[in-house]
């Protein structure tokens, strides 16, 4: 598909739903592509723009935002460049011949719906990737593992339905979760920091991050918590309300005996 040069803005759902779409030529680099103009274009192989010097340019067949360095539009089973920052919106969005990606080190944000609807990704490697944002893996229901060593933030429904995800290792370097984990299978969670590390994340609306995640097993550093705690918060505070108790009960043990020491000497 040749796009001429009249054409300067591509909006939202422009091209949407065009699955016999395999190449798109651009006469001239448009002023503005939404990021999801080419939704569930599933079968677009490569991207030609004439215009070398305008806002966005082509590389890997990849369609990368030249100011930014966000890849726009991202083909399956090609490298992402080493200077990309960030992965758009719907970047990777139902690509089902995904199985599996690494993510270069430059790239920090993976945006919202970036990897949603990849039905066979199984492995993701997100190298120095620091936000996740909205259902950026949303219904991946293939993953099994998801490496995250450097991640700070978390937004809601991240892994919104990765059924297959059954272990998650979380690092000491998470500053914000959301409600990420809804309708998981997830009974392992590994954190990689202390318990006074974790307490000091930043929960969205007060909410617990790991609420959905009802059976799960909490470790922090491979070390057992306990079964189906679910979050560290609520450890601490079941350790301090055991802790009041039994201080109540000694008193009242206490209480108990001297009374009855006095009834007995006078």
């Amino acid at each position: 598909m040749n796009i001429p040069l009249s054409i300067s803005v591509i909006p939202s759902y422009a091209f949407s739903d065009c699955s016999k779409l395999t190449q798109v030529v651009f006469e001239n680099s448009p002023a503005q592509i939404s990021s999801d103009a080419f939704l569930n274009c599933n079968n677009i192989q490569s991207f030609y723009i004439n215009n070398k010097n305008g806002k966005y340019y082509v590389e890997n067949n990849h369609l990368i935002d030249l100011e930014s360095k966000t890849l726009i539009f991202g083909i399956p089973n090609q490298v992402i460049p080493d200077d990309i920052n960030a992965i758009g919106d719907y970047a990777f969005y139902g690509k089902s011949n995904l199985s599996e990606i690494t993510l270069p080190s430059s790239v920090e944000i993976i945006g919202k719906f970036s990897f949603s609807n990849c039905k066979n990704l199984a492995s993701i490697h997100l190298t120095n990737v620091k936000n996740i944002k909205d259902s950026a893996l949303e219904n991946c229901t293939a993953l099994i593992t998801i490496d995250m060593p450097k991640v700070e933030i978390i937004d809601d429904q991240a892994f919104y339905n990765c059924e297959s995800l059954k272990e998650l290792t979380l690092p000491s370097t998470i500053k914000i979760i959301g409600e990420a984990f809804s309708f998981t299978k997830i009974n392992k969670i590994n954190y990689l920091g202390t318990i006074e590390q974790y307490c000091k994340i930043v929960l969205p609306n007060n909410s617990y991050p790991l609420d959905s995640i009802h059976k799960a097993k909490l470790y922090f550093n491979n070390e057992l918590v306990g079964p189906h705690l679910n979050d560290p918060r609520r450890h601490h505070q079941t350790l301090s309300k055991r802790f009041f108790k039994s201080i109540q009960h000694l008193i009242s043990l206490l209480t108990f005996n001297i009374n009855r020491y006095r009834q007995h000497s006078f």
